[in-house]
Order: C-alpha cells, then sequence, then structure tokens
C-alpha cells in the first residue's frame, strides 16, 4: 500500500507514506489528497487496516493509547528516513 493513493468509506483520498503492524494489527500514515490530486501535508491521516475478504476496511483508531504509540512509531521512522 505504500506510496498508493487508497479512498476511505466517506470517500476521503489518502496518499500512503508509511505503513506498519503493532500488535498484530496494521496500520497506515498518510495525507489527505485533493480532488486535483495535490498532497495536503497539513492534513495527516493515521488508520487501522483491516482486510475482510477482497475487501479493505480503514477506521480511526479508537484507543488513545494505541493511536500515541503508533503515531510516534510513525513519526519516528519518518524523522529517520525509513
Amino acid at each position: 500500500m505504500k506510496e498508493k493513493v487508497i479512498k476511505t468509506s466517506d470517500n476521503i483520498k489518502i496518499f500512503v507514506v508509511d505503513e506498519l503492524n503493532y500488535n498484530d494489527n496494521k496500520y497506515i500514515f498518510g495525507f489527505e489528497v485533493t480532488e486535483n490530486d495535490d498532497v495536503l501535508e497539513d492534513k495527516p491521516h493515521t488508520l487501522e487496516v483491516t482486510i475482510e475478504g477482497d475487501s479493505l476496511i480503514l477506521n480511526e483508531i479508537e484507543n488513545f493509547e494505541i493511536a500515541s504509540v503508533v503515531n510516534n512509531m510513525f513519526l519516528a521512522r519518518l524523522a529517520s528516513g525509513e
């Protein structure tokens, strides 16, 4: 999924910058994309990914502690250039 544009169930396009696994769950980090395909770096999104059959399900991370850990992991990876 990395470096691809995906669409959420509410039709928001996200350019996926990074993905990782944490506690047996998959997460993506990306930026919102406009209708003109401009990447909005001031609109980041961190989402939990679930695969059900052939469908990719994207959800907000509901647990604040997990969201904090996952966001910090993504920020550390971006800072280190991974």
